[in-house]
């Protein structure tokens, strides 16, 4: 496996990540008073509750150390919980796929996906590790010597598009500081990791790079529309290799 596709998830640094915020942040994080709710398909709701606070960091600047406590009800019964270690309240989303099984695909940190098989609770995660190298002030710098090659930043996943005719999945998201844009990926295996190198940027593919956003499916055509102008721009995606 090269380098822009190994999976920082369960690595040693990000255990010690995750121990950081067992003791500063997750403790003040619980369902019995969550801080906000999102109602699901299948009957399903979604509840959290976050909790934020300032420190200096490895590099002796202040930032907000922030994060948040999910729950995956139904007919009030937890089906599932996750710990998410970015702050933001990431949307989650149910597809149902061609295989037959429904997917929750939510996030436990900024880069990266999971994705949860509903009727089995099986599980994926994955974080490209090239994106921890780029932008964690948790971990000591003596770890990731600070090398231009290894600071490579992934995509911000915001919101999923399935289309079961093809399995192919569109994402709506960014870089980090970059306009919005969407990528594209083989979804034909959902608890399979399909690694950073290989998501579509369609944007890319464009003369220029646009600002994008997803608009519907039409066959194998994504429509999207150039965020400025509102032009429709189609993809044909039967001839993008994935």
């Amino acid at each position: 496996m090269n380098e822009s596709s190994m999976n920082f998830y369960g690595s040693a640094l990000h255990r010690e990540l995750l121990a950081q915020y067992e003791n500063t942040v997750f403790p003040h994080c619980g369902l019995s008073r969550p801080t906000g709710e999102k109602p699901l398909e299948n009957g399903c709701l979604l509840l959290y509750a976050s909790y934020s606070f300032h420190r200096l960091n490895a590099r002796g600047y202040t930032e907000e150390v922030a994060g948040t406590v999910y729950g995956l009800y139904r007919e009030e019964t937890l089906l599932y919980s996750w710990k998410e270690t970015d702050g933001h309240r990431h949307d989650a989303h149910i597809i149902r796929h061609t295989n037959g099984h429904d997917y929750l695909l939510f996030h436990e940190d900024i880069f990266g996906y999971s994705v949860l098989e509903l009727d089995t609770l099986r599980s994926l995660h994955y974080l490209p590790e090239e994106s921890y190298r780029f932008r964690d002030a948790h971990i000591p710098a003596d770890h990731y010597p600070a090398r231009a090659d290894d600071q490579q930043e992934t995509f911000i996943w915001v919101t999923p598009h399935y289309k079961p005719e093809n399995n192919r999945l569109c994402v709506e998201g960014c870089f980090w500081g970059s306009p919005y844009t969407v990528i594209l990926l083989d979804f034909s295996a959902p608890l399979s990791i399909v690694p950073a190198c290989q998501w579509i940027d369609l944007s890319k593919r464009l003369p220029r790079y646009e600002s994008l956003n997803f608009k519907s499916w039409q066959g194998n055509k994504l429509i999207c529309e150039e965020d400025e102008t509102k032009k429709p721009i189609i993809f044909d995606t039967s001839k993008l290799p994935l």
